[in-house]
C-alpha cells in the first residue's frame, strides 16, 4: 500500500516530466539580465538571469528555494523562513524552480528602463548575502526589479493592496448600508 508520502513522491516525479522541458525551453530563451518568475501555489517567486544557468534570487537563508513558504507559521516568512532576515544566493535555474513552470517575465521594461546587462549582473553579485527581508517593502520581486531597473517595485504587493482597498470599501458600504436600510427591523 502507498503511503501519502509515496503518492507525493509520485506526484513530484510526474510533474517534473513535464515541468523539466518547459523550464529547459525557457532557460534556452533567457539572456543576461532577464527577470524569471516561478508561479508557485499563493505566491510567485523571482530571480535575475546572470547566464550559466544561474539565478540571483532572494531566499531564506537555510532553505533556498523552497516552494513551502508558508509552512512555517508565519505569512511573514520568505521560503519558509522567518521575517527579518533572508539570503540573496546565486543557485541553479532547476533548484529555483523546484517543479514550478518558470517563465520570463519582463513586463515592466514598459514602465521602466532596464540597465544593461552587465550592470544588473554586476549588482547582482555584489547583494549576495544576507539582507533584510519584509513581505511588503523588501521581497524577491522588489530585489529582482531593483536589480533590472533600479527601482523597487513588487507588483504582487500592489495588487494584494489595491484588493485589500477594495475589500475595505465593499465591507463600508456594506455596513453603511445594512446600517441604512436593514438594521432596523422594530416591529411596533
Amino acid at each position: 500500500m502507498m503511503t501519502d508520502r509515496d503518492w507525493w513522491g509520485l506526484v513530484e516525479v510526474m510533474a517534473s516530466c513535464y515541468v523539466d522541458p518547459h523550464n529547459s525551453t525557457i532557460l534556452k530563451t533567457l539572456k543576461i539580465g532577464d527577470l524569471v518568475e516561478f508561479p508557485r501555489m499563493l505566491y510567485s517567486h523571482w530571480g535575475v538571469y546572470i547566464g550559466n544557468q544561474q539565478i540571483v534570487h532572494l531566499t531564506g537563508i537555510d532553505n533556498a528555494g523552497s516552494k513551502d513558504a508558508f509552512t512555517s507559521g508565519s505569512l511573514f516568512s520568505v521560503c519558509g523562513e522567518n521575517f527579518a532576515k533572508a539570503c540573496v544566493k546565486i543557485d541553479d535555474f532547476f533548484k529555483v524552480a523546484q517543479g514550478c513552470k518558470a517563465k520570463r517575465n519582463n513586463d515592466k521594461d514598459a514602465k521602466c528602463k532596464p540597465l544593461n546587462p552587465q550592470e544588473i549582473v554586476r549588482r547582482a553579485k555584489a547583494m549576495v548575502g544576507v539582507i533584510g527581508y519584509n513581505l511588503i517593502w523588501n521581497n524577491c520581486e522588489h530585489l529582482a526589479a531593483y536589480l533590472r531597473y533600479d527601482v523597487k517595485w513588487s507588483e504582487q504587493v500592489d495588487k494584494a493592496a489595491e484588493a485589500a482597498v477594495w475589500t475595505g470599501a465593499l465591507a463600508a458600504v456594506s455596513l453603511l448600508a445594512y446600517n441604512l436600510f436593514g438594521g432596523s427591523n422594530d416591529k411596533k
